[in-house]
């Protein structure tokens, strides 16, 4: 860096007698070009060094310079200017290299940075799963109610569960012991296994999207497809080493699936008279929020024992103020419209049945 600042140095000294040489180069030249022309025109005797002067191209010249008689810069300038050029590209290849080695150490550094983020990442990722899903049912689950106790369970169940697996496998010593592994694992797999029906879905959804729904719960695997008018229904098997996490799928009458919105499940294969037994104890709340999610109303129902909830839409796909509660018990309906109910702070109003009734009659023609 001190050879480049020296060299530039320089050549700020020498520019000013370059440049005068090559003015002076210049001048003599159109100097003799002048002369030249004026004793053509006046025709007088041109002499043999003009007529080597005209003869000259001076287009396949290299190095744009007209050497006539003695020009003592010439030299001068092919001895100082080369060394100079010369230096001044060395120094800005040594320049671009050093700067390449920089940039190629600074990606080194920043690839085991990202690498080390990511183990990083993953380890307090599996480290804090437990609480991570905790905090997602609680913000945005699908489960009615109970979700602490029973995420409390999933630990000792699965511990409870590999004992067993390793209890069984430790009887693979003589022949029993391998009749009582094939009866373990085909009983487990059953107990595991819960098959369900999942109700008005989208025609758009893909599969992927109702795998990623329900992931929480086990291996998903769709079994059937029905599609109805403007929704679809699907068969769904789950396959769980919890049985925390199946009894809670069990008991749950729906499941979230996007932008809060819950799915209905039915246990079996579209079982639709289960549907119909589950609209029998219903009611409807009003002065409900058109910001609000059917996820997070079914969790600010769960006190009053609410299985599901269902928000509708106009023909404008505008939210309702209006929601319908299902419940699962005659009792705990009566129960409900007793309490004072809110949606977060917003204070939710009971609609009577027989209003209900009273309204769709006057409806109809």
């Amino acid at each position: 860096m001190d050879k480049l600042v020296e060299n530039r140095d320089i050549f700020k000294k020498k520019f000013s007698q370059i440049a005068e040489a090559l003015i002076k180069q210049q001048q003599d030249a159109i100097e003799k070009y002048d002369q030249i022309s004026y004793k053509q025109s006046a025709k007088k005797e041109i002499f043999e060094e003009e007529i080597k002067f005209i003869k000259l191209d001076i287009s396949k010249s290299d190095e744009m310079k007209i050497k006539y008689k003695k020009n003592s810069y010439t030299g001068k300038l092919n001895l100082e200017l080369n060394p100079i050029r010369e230096t001044f590209q060395q120094n800005i290849n040594k320049r671009n290299k050093i700067l390449t080695q920089d940039i190629a150490i600074e990606q080194t550094e920043l690839t085991i940075k990202q690498r080390n983020l990511k183990i990083q990442e993953t380890y307090e990722e599996s480290a804090s799963d437990k609480y991570k899903k905790t905090l997602l049912e609680q913000e945005c689950g699908t489960i009615d109610y109970g979700i602490e106790e029973i995420l409390s369970q999933n630990e000792s169940s699965f511990t409870k569960s590999h004992s067993q697996e390793g209890y069984g496998m430790e009887k693979d010593k003589t022949e029993d012991g391998h009749k009582d592994i094939y009866n373990y694992t085909e009983t487990s797999q059953l107990n595991n296994t819960y098959i369900f029906t999942l109700w008005n879905i989208s025609l758009d959804v893909h599969a992927y999207k109702i795998k990623d729904w329900l992931s929480y719960y086990g291996k998903t695997t769709i079994k059937r497809v029905n599609y109805l008018e403007k929704t679809k229904a699907v068969v769904i098997r789950i396959n769980s080493l919890a049985d925390s996490k199946l009894k809670a799928l069990k008991t749950s009458w729906a499941i979230q699936s996007e932008n809060g919105k819950t799915l209905r499940t039915t246990p079996g294969e579209f079982n639709e008279n289960i549907l119909k037994e589950r609209r029998e104890h219903k009611v409807s709340i009003s002065n409900l929020p058109r910001t609000a999610t059917e996820s997070a109303l079914v969790r600010q129902l769960r006190f009053i024992r609410a299985k599901a909830v269902y928000i509708s839409s106009n023909s404008n796909s505008n939210q309702r103020k209006r929601a319908t509660i299902y419940f699962e018990l005659g009792e705990n309906l009566r129960n409900a419209i007793k309490k004072t109910v809110y949606y977060y702070n917003t204070k939710l109003e009971w609609v009577p049945r027989f209003l209900e009734e009273q309204k769709e009659y006057s409806i109809e023609p």
